[in-house]
């Protein structure tokens, strides 16, 4: 049985989808990056799975994530000829301000994970890190999927743990925006000479052209290899 090819890809908020001076970003410059999102699917021959992780509170989390999912199906309405992006799968931020909650019910939206030990005051670091590492986890566990790739985007201190864990993994790939501080910028695979969510972007499309050029290499390889069997 021939697994389906997922690639994860895992977005921080403020800074990195959204502006950090006003916490919006521009229908067009979102078009721009679903743009590079289904490039990106062609080139693997996968599945993007969307995750959104940051310290903002529910109802912001909330509302980011409806725009999104009209974002993109306002792209595959325009591109119904292509490939199909899906809605994000899922999220992690804080419960509303004021309410202690370990679970929220009947919604992709998770609260961040509290660090287990007391001493580590950091949950935003500690719970997007976790996240990340249990939907990896879950994927990779999953007989019927085959992760192609997993990719995380954030531009800030508390990004560098979920950083790390994806460049451990053999296919992880860290993206920065140049608005992103000097520890994640050391960590990351691309870092965009542009802010924001066209830093993003920009970076996405470093991944795509890495691929793009591997395929071509491969391409190119196979055919020797067989005009060398004639």
């Amino acid at each position: 049985m021939e697994k389906r090819k997922i690639i994860l890809l895992f977005l921080d908020l403020e800074g990195t989808i959204l502006r950090e001076e006003d916490g919006l970003y521009d229908d067009e410059e979102m078009y721009h990056f679903l743009e590079q999102i289904d490039k990106l699917q062609k080139n693997t021959n996968g599945q993007v799975k969307i995750h959104l992780v940051s310290p903002v509170y529910k109802d912001v989390m909330e509302k980011v994530m409806d725009r999104i999912d009209m974002n993109i199906h306002s792209y595959n309405r325009i591109h119904s000829s292509r490939g199909y992006i899906k809605e994000i799968e899922g999220a992690a931020c804080y419960p509303e301000e004021g309410v202690q909650s370990e679970e929220f019910e009947g919604d992709r939206i998770v609260p961040l994970k509290r660090p287990i030990n007391s001493q580590d005051f950091d949950t935003a670091r500690y719970g997007k890190a976790h996240y990340v590492r249990n939907w990896y986890e879950a994927y990779d566990e999953n007989v019927y999927t085959d992760i192609g790739m997993c990719i995380y985007c954030g531009n800030g201190r508390n990004d560098i743990a979920a950083i790390d864990y994806v460049n451990s993994r053999k296919n992880g790939f860290a993206v920065c925006p140049n608005n992103s501080r000097t520890d994640a910028k050391k960590r990351a695979f691309f870092v965009s000479e542009k802010k924001d969510l066209v830093g993003i972007t920009e970076g996405i499309g470093a991944i795509n052209e890495r691929i793009e050029k591997r395929n071509v290499e491969q391409a190119i390889n196979t055919k020797e290899a067989e005009e060398e069997q004639k």
